[in-house]
Order: structure tokens, then sequence, then C-alpha cells
């Protein structure tokens, strides 16, 4: 009897004891939510774009949907690593649909420092992208792209996040690129937040008068219990192919 209470007694202690990493809420920066050492984060990530044609030649007019499966995996306290590959449906206003995966994704995110409450903090990251989608049915870019940035942030009032993030994207045959992005997220409880994001690239040809394309995103992030989260998000474009954008993602830590 006394060995069975010891036991119950110790499993106790330990579900008391695990935790688990939070999801990143942002979308174009990178928040210090990292799954704990040795922890896995999976999910799906879902996004709806749409292209119109106005006055970019090369733009065919479509609307695409893509579903991106996604794992993070945190190999040590401060270093995870990460990959996806989305599978991509571009209906165009002319002709026939299609469907395939598009280019798959793998990087690395690290937190080498960050104060003892958390905030602020710096986070480093670096992704490629390969060349796994059909250039020519517009799924993928037919090349690869390496991407390094930093992202910085603190916390305010405790509930009130700020995040800004500077990369340089590099590719191949064409013109490197340089993104700045910034997020404001508003904790409304332990469960829910809400957050607004811009995204703005550099030295990118999408039309005649401008190459610094603008993205503006707003959304909202549920975390049902302390593994499942879910968010959603939508905005706009200016200045480049895209028009509208929108998106979610469901994740669970294990």
């Amino acid at each position: 009897m006394t060995r069975r209470y010891l036991v119950v007694f110790l499993t106790v202690c330990l579900l008391a004891g695990l935790s688990y990493g939070e999801a990143q809420r942002t979308v174009f920066s990178h928040e210090n939510k990292l799954p704990e050492r040795h922890q896995l984060e999976a999910g799906l990530k879902a996004t709806f774009v749409q292209y119109p044609r106005e006055d970019y030649s090369t733009v065919i007019e479509r609307d695409e949907l893509a579903g991106a499966p996604y794992l993070r995996f945190a190999v040590f306290e401060n270093m995870v690593l990460n990959a996806e590959i989305p599978y991509v449906s571009i209906s165009p206003k002319y002709g026939d649909s299609e469907q395939g995966f598009g280019d798959a994704t793998v990087g690395a995110e690290f937190l080498p420092w960050q104060d003892i409450f958390g905030y602020p903090y710096i986070l480093p990251h670096v992704s490629v992208a390969l060349p796994t989608g059909d250039e020519d049915k517009n799924m993928g870019m037919g090349e690869t792209r390496t991407q390094f940035g930093v992202s910085v942030g603190t916390t305010v009032e405790d509930v009130y996040h700020f995040v800004a993030d500077v990369s340089y994207l590099m590719y191949r045959d064409r013109g490197n690129e340089i993104s700045i992005s910034g997020a404001v997220i508003w904790d409304l409880s332990d469960q829910f937040s809400l957050h607004l994001e811009t995204l703005v690239i550099n030295d990118r040809e999408v039309g005649p008068e401008s190459n610094n394309p603008i993205y503006i995103i707003g959304g909202m992030s549920f975390r049902a219990t302390e593994q499942l989260q879910f968010s959603a998000y939508g905005g706009s474009a200016r200045q480049a192919e895209e028009d509208v954008i929108a998106g979610g993602k469901v994740s669970y830590s294990f």
C-alpha cells in the first residue's frame, strides 16, 4: 500500500512540473515562444492569397490556397529547428486549376539572450527555402533562397508585447531583399490575444512606380490548453502583387 501511494505521489509531482512552450503568434516576425527542451511542436498553417490583375502585366489573376504542415523541435533550451512543406491549390480566373507541393522550408531559431523576466530579448533566425514547387505552375520560385534575420522584442505592463524584425533574403538568380516588420500584441487574458503586424520589403520589382510592397494584417490567438493553440489573421497589401491575405494556424505541443 505504501509503495502504491509513493507511485501516485511521484506521478502527480511529475505532471505538476511538466510544462509546454507556447506557439508563436506573429506571422512576419519571431516571438521568443519556443518549445521546451527536447519537446516537439506540430501544427498546420493555412493561407489564402488573392492576386488581382491591375497594372502588373506579369501577374496572373488568381486565388491561392495553401496548407502547410510544420514541425518545431527544441534541440536545446535556446535553439529550435523547424521545417514545413505547403500543399498549394491555385485557381486562376482563366484556365484550369492546379494543385501540388510548394517550396519546402527548413530553418533554425536561436535565443542567445533574454532578461530574467523573459523580456527584452534577441532572437536571430535563419531559413532555407528549397525549390520543391513547380515554378511553371506558380507553386514555387524555382531556386533556393536563404534568409537571415534577427527579431528583438519586449513587454510593457505584462500585457503589451512589441516585436521588430530585420531580415535579409538572398536569391541566386535575382536581386536580394531586405525586409522590416513590426508587431504589437495585446493579451486580453491568459488565453486570448490580439495582434497587429506590418511588413515592408525593399528592392522587389512588382510595379512601375514602387518597389516597396507593404503588408498589414490583424488577427487573434486562442490558447485552448497548455498544449493546443489556434490563431487567425487577415489583411491586405499595398504596392504589391497580392491584394487580400488571410490565414490561420493550429499548434499542438508534445
